[in-house]
């Protein structure tokens, strides 16, 4: 069961990031009902769909002293993301952003103290806008 302070946390996040941040696209590739087909010539899967999932987050640089140029490289983006994404990202979503800036999950962490996500925090990669 959840504590009243985590709720007041999880309130606080949506609040920040509402504020500050923008209407954001989390996309995972879904392979299809039949598991989908890997062909090893053009070595790529058919039969998937994206299925985009909406919410509102941010990206901000990483700071000097966390990147270390092996996990986190120069350029990664740290991305805060409302906790209604009704998925947790994983490695390859590609994250939109309405300013145009386009990312792909690198590490996922949602920060969920006692089991109750309070935001999703992603280490991303790609192109900023």
């Amino acid at each position: 069961m959840a504590s009243p302070l985590y709720d007041e946390l999880a309130i606080a996040a949506v609040e920040m990031i509402t504020e500050f941040g923008q209407p954001v696209t989390v996309t995972r590739q879904d392979t299809g009902a039949g598991g989908g087909v890997y062909d090893p010539e053009t070595g790529t899967v058919t039969d998937t769909a994206d299925t985009p999932h909406s919410s509102i987050g941010i990206h901000v640089n990483y700071s000097e002293r966390d990147i270390d140029g092996t996990n986190i490289l120069y350029g990664d983006q740290r991305v805060l993301i409302k906790p209604d994404l009704p998925i947790i990202p994983r490695r390859g979503d590609k994250i939109a952003f309405e300013d145009g800036t386009i990312l792909f999950v690198e590490k996922s962490m949602p920060l969920s103290p006692a089991g109750v996500i309070v935001l999703h925090e992603v280490q991303a990669r790609g192109t900023l806008i």
